[in-house]
């Protein structure tokens, strides 16, 4: 078993991941870097491709399977 500071860094992340799938959701929703990428699409693009494939709940790497992956291991 992990260390309890390690075990505190994980905790950490996880609750990071979380805050970032939050806020992710809530610029989407609010089509906040839509209007962005409206207006400059070149800056604006590349971002929104980024965190739409970050948000993949199947895909390896994803954000959102960093954290449920996470969260499964810190279960046990």
């Amino acid at each position: 078993m992990p260390n309890l500071p390690t075990m505190a860094r994980l905790e950490e992340l996880r609750r990071s991941l979380e805050r970032t799938v939050e806020v992710t959701r809530e610029l989407a929703k609010n089509g906040t870097l839509v209007r962005f990428a409206e207006e400059d699409p070149e800056r604006w693009n590349v971002l929104l491709d980024s965190l739409s494939a970050a948000m993949e709940p199947g895909d390896m790497g994803s954000v959102v399977q960093v954290l449920t992956a996470l969260g499964a291991a810190l279960e046990d």
